[in-house]
């Protein structure tokens, strides 16, 4: 049995450097030389390893799923504020030939998503929220990002507001209000109704943004690709009552945008600075809002002793305690994926995730409170100087769309330590 588990390490060895896992050009004579029975498995948890909270600039934020509208104040984590732009399309419109339309009212519509972890912060507290006209078209097929300035994209002209308790007796729509002038603008313009190019020359869309009076309530995810989220206009004429023009969101163009202020955090001179001492944790927020960097400070140290082949590289990175963290209103990460950074500043996924995408994601592992990463081939191109022209970066897999934080240990946490476990074979 020895013999044979020798036999499958030397195996594993000489394939990883087949594969390229080792940049040196090796000759046959170097594995006829290797003794097998001086291969062996050696494994070790006590490579430093560095974390380092960083602001992220922006993600692409534009035809999501879902939007995010409020703001909060996170103990740990500071102010977060949340607004969405969309457009609509034409559904359908009730018409009656040659009689005179009377506007009754003009009503938004959105769609709460009910999952947990839906909302974040005090979501028994009364949110505000305003709705402005949306001055600059935007288009599906167009890109945009989540720190847009808010204010290039309209003037202030307020359609509508409303205060509101997320979820109040169970509703699963929230109804506003806006201006009777936008449905008397589409009932003198009917003929421009039934296409999309011509009804957006007409109405551009909305802005929706939480009132600057509201400052600690809560982010609240809508599903504003849900038939139920939508604009409609009620009117009648002499003969008819109940008659609608139905907008609809779930096709047309979305953007989610987002502020952070992390000024009073304990964290907040750290941000940015892997020059600075660690901290005892690190930070990672969705909404386009921190990344955490890797650093291996000391690896080069690791094979001065000769060639060595990496069966298995795993970096696992521990959560917070929970209390400490404050979970309680402000959900954990799920998912964290893995981005290597150029030096124009570009994420980019490493060679690892074209070899499977679980490599470089991870899916949040409660019961032991931690995330875990296979980094085999990355880390053996730092061993052999093959990736040096990059940093390596941990980022929320979803931060268009959530708010989720999580709070992690460092790599001098006193016991949520990050760690890097290596499985290994000398050559």
């Amino acid at each position: 049995m020895k013999q044979i588990n020798k036999l499958i390490v030397a195996f594993f060895a000489v394939g990883l450097l087949f594969l390229g896992a080792c940049t040196q050009e090796l000759s046959d004579d170097f594995f006829l030389s290797k003794d097998i029975d001086s291969l062996s498995v050696l494994k070790t948890d006590t490579i430093s390893v560095q974390l380092f909270p960083y602001t992220i600039d922006s993600v692409l934020s534009s035809n999501v799923m879902s939007s995010l509208i409020g703001t909060y104040n996170d103990p740990v984590f500071g102010t977060t504020t949340t607004s969405f732009v969309t457009q609509f399309l034409p559904m359908y419109i009730d018409t009656y030939e040659g009689e005179i339309l009377f506007l009754d009212s003009v009503v938004l519509s959105l769609h709460y998503d009910t999952l947990i972890g839906s909302a974040y912060g005090e979501v028994l507290a009364s949110q505000k929220i305003n709705v402005y006209e949306l001055e600059k078209a935007i288009y599906g097929d167009s890109s945009y990002y989540s720190n847009m300035d808010i204010t290039e994209l309209h003037s202030g002209k307020l359609l509508g507001s409303t205060s509101y308790i997320p979820y109040a007796e169970n509703d699963t729509i929230l109804s506003l209000h806006l201006e009777n002038e936008l449905g008397q603008r589409f009932i003198d313009n009917f003929d421009l109704l039934n296409s999309s190019v011509t009804f957006r020359d007409l109405f551009k869309g909305i802005v929706v943004t939480p009132d600057a009076s509201v400052s600690d309530a809560a982010v609240v995810r809508f599903l504003t690709t849900s038939p139920h989220s939508s604009l409609k206009v009620w009117y009648h004429t002499a003969t008819e009552d109940s008659l609608s023009m139905h907008f609809a969101i779930s096709t047309s163009p979305k953007i989610n945008l987002f502020g952070h202020d992390y000024s009073t955090t304990s964290f907040y001179n750290n941000l940015n600075r892997d020059d600075l001492p660690q901290l005892e944790n690190s930070y990672l927020q969705g909404a386009s809002g921190l990344s955490t960097r890797i650093k291996f400070p000391y690896l080069q140290e690791f094979n001065k002793d000769g060639l060595i082949g990496i069966l298995k590289a795993e970096l696992v990175v521990k959560a917070e305690d929970y209390t400490i963290a404050g979970e309680d209103n402000f959900p954990i990460i799920t998912d964290l994926k893995m981005l290597a950074k150029n030096t124009e500043g570009e994420f980019y996924y490493l060679e690892d995730f074209l070899t499977s995408s679980s490599y470089l994601t991870s899916t949040f592992d409660a019961i032991n409170r931690e995330y875990r990463f296979n980094i085999s081939y990355y880390l053996e191109g730092l061993l052999n100087d093959r990736n040096t022209d990059y940093e390596l970066f941990l980022l929320p897999n979803s931060s268009n769309t959530e708010v989720n934080r999580s709070v992690i240990g460092s790599g001098v946490h006193p016991s949520q330590k990050v760690q890097l476990v290596l499985t290994y074979t000398k050559l």
